[in-house]
């Protein structure tokens, strides 16, 4: 198995890929011997994901935002739409 770091280049033993993501986070793109990069994976299109880091992420988790729990908030209802949506 091969493993991604945070620059995007994964590796194994004498193997080395070069990984990137494009800008607008879609496509994980990695560089081939000719020196062009090729599309590796089509993020959005095939697993309604976003690329970071050299990976295809779940939307929610790009950018690795922190959410609240909003316990200050009056309109808060606990977990009772969690149990509403499991129905």
């Amino acid at each position: 198995m091969i493993f991604s770091d945070d620059r995007g280049t994964i590796g194994r033993d004498a193997l080395t890929v070069i990984r990137k993501c494009t800008e607008d986070a879609r496509r994980l793109m990695w560089l081939a011997s000719e020196g062009e990069w090729m599309v590796s994976e089509r993020c959005m299109i095939d697993e309604g994901k976003l690329c970071e880091k050299g990976a295809c992420v779940d939307p929610w988790d790009h950018g690795s935002p922190v959410y609240e729990d909003c316990t200050d908030d009056p309109h808060a209802h606990g977990d009772e739409s969690g149990r509403k949506a499991a129905k």
